[in-house]
């Protein structure tokens, strides 16, 4: 299953150390055996209401394919680093690039069909001619 997770990050984390902690919360995610498929950076945005006494935040967002029995773990973890002010967990029906991961399965797919099947270890089934072939 598919899950987004968005996160807002203090300004008070400079520039430099935000890709760092954007690491870490990838490592936190993969720890549990996700696969992190997307992430997108959508930049400081103003809050609704003071966070912590802040009024803006940088967000990001991660997708991600998980088990749903290591959401806990995840968020539990997450919750731990100060630098965050907020983060929230949805499950999510696609996200961005997703179709070009989808072209890229396929063309896995077709590349596998493509390959040649072994009818003994050392004849593959390219190398029968037709006329090998007995017709019933």
């Amino acid at each position: 299953m598919i899950y987004e997770l968005i996160f807002i990050i203090s300004t008070k984390t400079g520039e430099k150390e935000r890709p760092a902690l954007v690491e870490k919360i990838e490592a936190v995610i993969k720890e549990s055996g996700a696969k992190v498929v997307s992430k997108v950076d959508d930049g400081e945005k103003k809050l609704a209401y003071e966070i912590k006494h802040e009024k803006v935040g940088h967000y990001g967002t991660i997708y991600f394919e998980v088990e749903a029995e290591q959401l806990k773990k995840i968020e539990d973890k997450l919750k731990t680093f100060s630098e965050l002010l907020r983060l929230q967990i949805f499950r999510s029906n696609s996200f961005p690039g997703e179709e070009k991961v989808k072209e890229k399965k396929i063309e896995e797919k077709k590349e596998k069909k493509a390959e040649p099947i072994k009818i003994k270890d050392d004849i593959l089934e390219d190398d029968i001619l037709e006329d090998d072939i007995l017709k019933i």
